[in-house]
């Protein structure tokens, strides 16, 4: 199943479809098309959120945590109508491949690569990863994804949209975290059961989200 058709340019997808061979080769952790779709699909959703008001498509401040080699990052950058993508990546090896798959898909100007550990770049201010957020994408270390939440959260608009990747796969080591963002007051949470299992989360509060603590 070809779900990366609905992207048109066909340098990205030959990009997309020469990754997801090498994962069947070599497992490099990527999402897969599916989710790959989703993502594209969430972002398109925000991007076109004024079109109706103002004629004109929203320029995206974008975070994923876990880069990998960047398969995620490609279809959601694919998606951007200008704004900018920062992902972070703390392997090396990972890091670099993921400059060149970037870069071969042409999307260099849209994508920010990280080179470090979150939750701790965000102390490093040359990073520039912004202030306020309208997309979140948590795909790396499932035991660090409280610590990510309590210092993205904060940045997150009213509106914007936090995703979470491996809720199935990683059902049991993710149950606490997971639980929490069912139950958080400023947020509103759908269960998708595609790929390692996929939540997505609404800011739906209209005043911007208040730091909150993650305990049970």
């Amino acid at each position: 199943m070809e779900v990366d058709m609905k992207i048109q340019d066909e340098k990205v997808r030959d990009v997309l479809r020469r990754i997801e061979v090498e994962d069947e080769q070599e497992r490099v952790w990527i999402v897969g098309p599916e989710v790959g779709e989703l993502l594209y699909d969430l972002i398109l959703e925000l991007v076109r959120a004024d079109e109706g008001h103002e004629g004109v498509s929203r320029k995206l401040t974008c975070l994923e945590i876990g880069t990998s080699v960047g398969y995620s990052a490609i279809w959601m950058g694919s998606a951007m109508r200008g704004g900018k993508l920062w992902t972070v990546e703390s392997h090396a090896e990972r890091f670099e491949r993921a400059r060149a798959n970037v870069v071969e898909a042409g999307l260099e100007d849209l994508i920010v690569q990280v080179k470090g550990h979150a939750p701790e770049v965000f102390e490093d201010a040359s990073f520039g990863i912004p202030d306020e957020l309208d997309f979140v994408f948590f795909d790396a270390t499932k035991y660090e994804h409280a610590s990510y939440f309590d210092v993205v959260f904060p940045r997150m608009r009213a509106g914007s949209m936090l995703v979470v990747d491996n809720v199935i796969s990683h059902g049991e080591e993710m149950a606490d975290f997971v639980n929490m963002l069912k139950k958080h007051p400023q947020l509103e949470c759908e269960l998708h059961e595609i790929g390692a299992g996929v939540l997505v989360c609404k800011v739906s509060s209209l005043s911007r989200p208040a730091r909150q603590g993650h305990s049970a």
